[in-house]
């Protein structure tokens, strides 16, 4: 039986632009795996060696949602968990959760809805069972295809699966993309009247970047501070105009020196 390194396998594959279908998501650098590749090797072999590559539930996205990042497995409701996982894609010969597999998912299902102290812990289980059922669905190829690529927000690798509208990879939609963030990027200069450069080198990134709420650093809010040099502060007002905000940043990286690219960097890390 053939036997495989599934990172190996993945870093000699080109680099493609793509266009997650995320709200304001920018293009991205990714590696387009065809899990074909897995046709003659073992289902087990190839399931265990993907749940220690996939070590995280967060690098998984099975669904499209109106978030300007993708929403993880780990972070999916129930409703939107059951939808993706019974969804029907055409060139697949069967559903993410698996014929097999339907009694576990609605048992769990019940636990869940039963609202007692049980729900939460059965929360987490299905969300196991149902990493489980999809990364079965690799390994026995019932996916066809899926993108990797390193999320510009988080700075971890995400996993889109294909064939669900997660991704486009046609370049003339890459292109009016690139032109739209470029387009944004221009505009920020009358919400940030600053030089960019300045602006990066004078933010105390640990200090002077606020989510605020509760205390704690949570994009989803609908207001974000960010203090400047001279004590001055500019507001982004929703979620869309701040994710506008590090697309700009984003773009400036391949003209800064290491210094800005790791603020830009540090500063993601806290999105």
């Amino acid at each position: 039986m053939a036997t495989f390194s599934l990172e190996s396998s993945v870093n000699t594959l080109p680099d493609t632009p793509i266009l997650p279908n995320y709200a304001g998501h920018p293009v991205v650098l990714a590696k387009i795996i065809d899990f074909s590749i897995f046709k003659d090797l073992d289902p087990r072999e190839v399931f265990n060696t993907l749940k220690t590559y996939f070590n995280s539930r967060d690098m998984i996205v099975i669904a499209c949602s109106d978030t300007p990042q993708p929403v993880p497995l780990q972070q999916m409701t129930l409703e939107a968990l059951e939808f993706a996982m019974l969804f029907s894609v055409r060139s697949e010969s069967q559903t993410l959760l698996g014929d097999g597999n339907v009694n576990a998912f609605n048992d769990y299902k019940t636990a869940i809805l039963a609202n007692d102290p049980g729900s939460e812990a059965a929360m987490e289980d299905i969300l196991k069972f149902s990493f489980d059922c999809i990364l079965e669905a690799i390994s026995t190829r019932t996916v066809k295809k899926g993108a990797l690529y390193l999320c510009p927000f988080s700075q971890r690798p995400v996993m889109l699966l294909g064939s669900r509208s997660l991704y486009f990879s046609d370049k003339g939609r890459i292109k009016a993309a690139e032109l739209r963030a470029k387009k944004a990027a221009m505009s920020m200069r009358d919400i940030f009247p600053i030089s960019p450069l300045r602006m990066l080198v004078a933010m105390e990134v640990m200090g002077t970047l606020h989510i605020l709420q509760n205390g704690s650093i949570n994009h989803n809010i609908q207001h974000l501070q960010l203090l400047l040099y001279k004590g001055k502060t500019y507001s982004c007002k929703n979620n869309n105009q701040f994710n506008t905000f590090l697309n700009y940043l984003y773009l400036l990286m391949p003209c800064l020196n290491l210094w800005d690219q790791l603020l830009i960097l540090k500063l993601q890390i806290f999105v």
